[in-house]
């Protein structure tokens, strides 16, 4: 297995994990009727070669044998009032074959090493209230509990 830092001609694994991520995100619904998604595949490749080409994220792969087998999209964010820019972590997912490899520490931990080359201040993340297993898995990486967050919707 390999881990990389993905570029846009990895647009259609990355697109694909996305959705698998959606699905499982999706499952925890008590009214998930079990129809799979395509949105990231169907309409996030233009905002993906934006976000890529303005070199303000970066997207980590493990890739088993042409297959993606997890992923980590972190952002970088800027505090003007800091002079700093911290890191978002949007999406970190391991494919459920590979969960317990010990894949996700491996990711992470390159996470981790490009948020230190990018001298950001922090890396944060946003966990859904249920998922206990990822959030001792955060911790056990370093990560603390922050507090609350606060969402205001458009729709």
């Amino acid at each position: 297995m390999n881990i990389i830092k993905a570029d846009i001609s990895h647009k259609d694994l990355i697109l694909e994990i996305a959705d698998k991520f959606s699905d499982f995100a999706n499952s925890l619904d008590d009214d998930y009727d079990g129809s799979l998604s395509t949105f990231s595949r169907d309409n996030s490749g233009p905002m993906l070669a934006e976000v890529l080409d303005r070199n303000l994220c970066a997207i980590f792969l493990a890739i088993d044998e042409g297959k993606a087998a997890a992923i980590v999209e972190i952002h970088k964010v800027p505090r003007i009032r800091k002079a700093r820019y911290y890191g978002e972590i949007e999406l970190m997912f391991v494919d459920e074959e590979y969960r317990g490899s010990g894949i996700a520490k491996e990711i992470m931990n390159k996470a981790l090493e490009w948020g230190k080359e990018e001298d950001l201040e922090c890396l944060r993340l946003y966990s859904g209230h249920q998922l206990n297993r990822a959030h001792a898995f955060y911790e056990k990486m370093g990560f603390v509990h922050a507090g609350r967050t606060y969402k205001y919707s458009y729709k």
